[in-house]
């Protein structure tokens, strides 16, 4: 149970793209540059080898000696034909030259950009391929080169448009007279594009006939920081309360000299309030955001009242949140309790690692708060190069922590998975975790204002900005406004969504302040984001506590080094089986835990060592 990708010479963006996709679900391939490579055995006597053929070109061409020609010699496109035929195996060419292979003809060609984007509709045809998707939908085609094209079959060829664009075919399931079956798109692909990320779940399932390794899940897991604690605010004209472009002081103290911003309890009643009425959509019903909290701002000693109404309202709100610590106090695990501003740092000690710990699970059990008890989210991703932290994080049963995919030391090998820690600390497991650009030191909208988060956004990526592309220009020519970046971290989200990651993403508590009585910085983007996905696709939306996701990740990377095989006899059922014991996610067959996704059957199958699993497939 594995595909057969081809391509070119490898560099074709499309190709690119569909190795991402099907990391991201998990499905096993071989990848073959079929300028270099022969054409791999299809088969033996016994069964075919490849459940389905994805091609990134049409007609895998490549230049040669400044000529192009196709990386298959004629005898390989017969034998792949043939193949085809004998094993009832479809094939998909992701970005095709409209030619007869794919039974359309060539009518016009034209580019697509962000203002002048192309809108694919989907036929009636195509919507049982895509049933995942809204069929109204206007799906934007942006930065792509289009074929349009036209339907062209032969004598005993059936051609069926599946997606138009201006008047043209763009998208078309082929059957040829001796039973061959293609999917043709005539637009171009990329990992980063939002087209690319709608259309490539139909185009596995369809390929692989609605069975194969591997699964899709949407997710949207928010982690707020910092609850309890107030955030110092950034401040457009006080040096000061701006961040700088070098090397962070990590004893820099800016609450000496900055505003700060807590939460209320009517900024978490608010909260509350308004996932109620995100979850009363049956798409986003299991939504939730997760608090990961610092106990000492529960405190008088920290500044917070005497029976503090947050604190009070956490714990009448308890069940509506996940929760997980934040260390008591939010001491840099890397930089412990230093001279303000000194410039010199040392490593928490064993002692006081321990005491972060142990003390916010009281602050935890006082308040009856359900933790997550296995994770944390350690200050600004401190301590997870500290020994004494992780040593004491070890001994008192923590195990998944959170790493910033935006450093290069959190990024895993694969999509979908995260790192284990070290021999000297096996247990403990990184995740990757999504920063945005809806910074811990803002909570309003308006600019001009203490905690703007357009100032700041200006500050940084603005006409000024202090942070510049690599040849010293500017990220934006003009200021951008509230809207405009709701509207590009709206889409970054969404991204993510719908690559089925399973990362969970970052905020501050100063976001989730309804900075003028009905908004957050927080629900603005969410709502945005909600508003575009439900705008094009149809698929329930989950949050994950930080300990499932680590759990879901390992089970990933198990699978992934398992030596899963499968075997699908189609009418008959499945067979695994695997080098280790392992978790093996499967779509289209129900075994072990099953459930129903999208209308299609997913279950997390157990297969132990050298064991052989027979799943049913009715």
């Amino acid at each position: 149970m594995k595909l057969l990708l081809l391509t070119g010479d490898g560099t074709e963006i499309g190709y690119q793209a569909i190795r991402y996709f099907l990391d991201h679900l998990g499905v096993p391939y071989d990848a073959v540059v079929t300028a270099t490579q022969p054409l791999p055995t299809l088969n033996d006597a016994a069964k075919g080898f490849y459940q389905g053929i994805i091609l990134a070109t049409g007609n895998l061409a490549f230049s040669s000696n400044g000529a192009y020609e196709s990386g298959l010699s004629p005898a390989e496109w017969a034998t792949l034909d043939a193949y085809m035929i004998s094993h009832g195996v479809r094939a998909v060419s992701y970005y095709t030259w409209p030619e007869p292979r794919y039974g359309i003809a060539f009518t016009s060609a034209f580019g697509t950009t962000d203002t002048e984007p192309g809108l694919a509709s989907i036929l009636p045809a195509g919507r049982t391929t895509f049933s995942y998707l809204n069929p109204s939908a206007q799906i934007k085609v942006l930065w792509s080169w289009v074929y349009g094209a036209t339907p062209a079959p032969a004598s005993g060829e059936v051609t069926t448009p599946y997606l138009t664009m201006r008047g043209h075919t763009v998208g078309a399931y082929h059957r040829k007279a001796d039973g061959r079956e293609y999917l043709a798109f005539t637009f171009d692909n990329s990992p980063y594009l939002i087209h690319s990320m709608l259309f490539n779940y139909g185009i596995v399932n369809w390929v692989t006939k609605g069975v194969f390794l591997g699964f899709r899940r949407i997710y949207l897991s928010p982690q707020n920081d910092d609850l309890f604690l107030a955030s110092d605010q950034f401040v457009h004209n006080d040096p000061n309360c701006r961040p700088t472009a070098g090397p962070r002081d990590l004893t820099f103290d800016p609450s000496t000299t900055c505003p700060d911003v807590r939460m209320t309890s009517t900024d978490l009643y608010k909260l509350r309030d308004w996932q109620v009425r995100l979850n009363a959509n049956e798409l986003v019903n299991g939504f939730r955001v997760a608090h990961a909290f610092n106990g000492f701002g529960t405190t008088q000693a920290s500044g917070a009242p005497a029976n503090d109404g947050l604190t009070q309202a956490a714990k009448a709100l308890k069940a509506y949140f996940y929760w997980l610590s934040h260390t008591y106090d939010h001491e840099n695990l890397d930089c412990f309790k230093p001279v303000p501003n000194s410039g010199i740092c040392r490593a928490a000690t064993y002692a006081e690692a321990a005491f972060e710990i142990t003390e916010n699970k009281k602050v935890a059990t006082s308040l009856g708060l359900p933790l997550d008890a296995a994770s944390m989210v350690t200050p600004a991703i401190s301590g997870l190069f500290n020994a004494n932290f992780l040593s004491a994080a070890r001994d008192n049963g923590l195990r998944y922590f959170v790493g910033d995919l935006s450093r290069p030391e959190w990024q895993p090998q694969f999509p979908n998975t995260g790192t284990f820690h070290s021999a000297q600390f096996p247990t403990l497991f990184i995740i990757p975790r999504r920063a945005t650009n809806i910074f811990y030191n803002v909570h309003h909208a308006n600019a001009l204002v203490i905690g703007s988060e357009p100032d700041e956004y200006n500050y940084l990526f603005g006409p000024a900005g202090i942070f510049r592309l690599p040849d010293g220009s500017p990220f934006f020519s003009v200021n951008q406004t509230y809207r405009q970046i709701i509207d590009r971290e709206s889409d970054a989200l969404l991204s993510y969504m719908l690559r089925y990651e399973m990362y969970p993403s970052m905020f501050h508590q100063a976001n989730f302040v309804f900075y003028n009585g009905t908004n957050s910085l927080f629900t603005d983007l969410i709502d945005e984001t909600i508003r575009k996905y439900t705008s094009l696709v149809k698929l329930p939306v989950a949050s994950m506590s930080q300990t499932t996701i680590g759990q879901r990740l390992i089970e990933r990377m198990e699978y992934l080094a398992g030596g899963v095989q499968g075997v699908y006899t189609p009418g008959v059922g499945i067979k695994l089986t695997a080098r280790k014991a392992v978790m093996v996610p499967v779509t289209g067959a129900c075994a072990g835990v099953c459930e129903t996704y999208g209308g299609q059957r997913q279950s997390r199958i157990r297969v132990g060592p050298n064991q052989t699993v027979s799943v049913p497939v009715l």
